[in-house]
């Protein structure tokens, strides 16, 4: 009976995945949201991307997330991301401890920071990519799969069994079946302290987000769900104020938000010709602006930017009232044909999990554009998301 059973749900997943070639092979995504309209970034790859996503192979001895790696000396900081590799306990003639890893740096945050074991070839942060390295366990933490904090931030879904271990697969097979938008509902404090917001997810904007083909608003505004569910477990629900992306709407958004609380910084996503990201944090009389496309901001967004700055200023009873000071990190975009959306998750997403309010050009202004590997991360956050909605259904 147990070996039937699993025939049959083997055989629904290959019905599925013919249903999805099929559905990619004709390149034509004809569902419209209603409500929301849809929003195109920059063009991207198409099958081949979603080829690569389903071919993802978790058993291997290499893991592709990515991994925080931290030093002490005595305070915590991050220093590099990382991948850790399994391949076995010895290392330069060495037998690592229990409580240590085998690791290479991917891409480097304090190039001049010394590694917690240094060798001969590896002294400093900056010498580690491209060699293999011991980090302590304590000091590595997961940002891929792994869970914020070692918590789950959203269960396993009930209803979609996971025999390929890769939530992105199982995504993909769950989209095969959304014939009809799924309203989801956004609590309230994701965007508004008191609006409940929701929102409609068709096929097209998932299958958009898993190729790079397009982000809609609506992948956006549900990012933002995970985001809030990591700033409640961390306890920083009134530092960000989080801006939903709405067309067009997005400077009422923010007055709104800034009415509501004493933030330090307002992250908000914008489309204009293509996806930007601005944080706001008017504290500390600052403005990060991130383009892919290195755009400016319109003197629009910079106008209305600082008269909510100033209202912010006002109520703080600042002395001066300053000149907003407007800085442009550069981006770890992949060029022109880079999918901006992705890139603006990508961000949001690091500046929460590091806590950043100022110096976002330390921080995130790197040189080598993001991987596969870097975007997969998101692309597995929200999955998490919506899977967990359609099990509750």
């Amino acid at each position: 009976m147990e070996k039937k059973s699993r025939d049959q749900f083997n055989n629904t997943i290959a019905e599925k995945e013919k249903k999805l070639q099929m559905i990619m092979s004709s390149q034509t995504f004809s569902s419209r949201e209603p409500l929301t309209p849809i929003v195109e970034s920059a063009k991207g790859s198409n099958l081949s991307a979603a080829q690569n996503i389903m071919e993802f192979d978790e058993n291997n001895d290499e893991h592709d997330d990515e991994y925080e790696l931290y030093v002490e000396d005595p305070q915590r900081r991050l220093v590099a991301y990382g991948q850790i590799h399994d391949l076995g306990s010895n290392i330069h003639n060495n037998k690592m401890k229990a409580d240590e890893v085998r690791v290479t740096v991917v891409r480097v945050v304090v190039e001049d920071d010394q590694v917690p074991f240094p060798t001969d070839e590896v002294t400093t942060v900056g010498e580690a990519p491209k060699n293999f390295i011991v980090w302590p366990k304590r000091l590595v933490e997961g940002i891929g799969r792994k869970a914020f904090s070692q918590k789950e931030l959203f269960p396993k879904p009930k209803s979609q069994p996971n025999t390929q271990g890769d939530i992105l697969r199982t995504l993909w097979i769950t989209a095969v079946d959304v014939s009809q938008p799924e309203y989801v509902s956004i609590e309230a404090g994701v965007v508004s302290l008191k609006k409940v917001d929701a929102v409609y997810i068709n096929q097209e904007y998932i299958m958009g987000m898993l190729v790079s083909r397009k982000i809609s608003i609506t992948v956006m505004q549900f990012y933002n769900r995970y985001l809030y569910t990591l700033l409640r477990l961390s306890e920083r629900t009134n530092k960000y104020g989080l801006i939903s992306p709405l067309h067009g709407s997005w400077e009422e958004m923010l007055q709104t938000r800034i009415g509501e609380g004493d933030f330090e910084c307002f992250v908000a996503p914008i489309y204009e010709t293509n996806w930007q990201l601005m944080v706001l944090c008017p504290k500390y009389n600052y403005v990060a602006w991130f383009c892919f496309m290195q755009n400016r901001p319109t003197k629009r967004i910079s106008t209305k930017t600082a008269l909510n700055a100033y209202q912010v200023m006002k109520r703080t009873h600042a002395r001066q009232l300053k000149k907003l000071k407007w800085t442009y990190p550069k981006c770890c975009g992949q060029g022109q044909n880079a999918e901006c959306g992705l890139f603006v998750m990508r961000h949001m997403y690091e500046i929460i999990k590091l806590d950043i309010v100022d110096s976002f050009e330390k921080v995130i202004n790197m040189n080598a554009p993001y991987s596969e590997n870097d975007i997969n991360v998101v692309r597995r956050h929200w999955a998490e998301g919506f899977l967990e909605v359609m099990s509750e259904k």
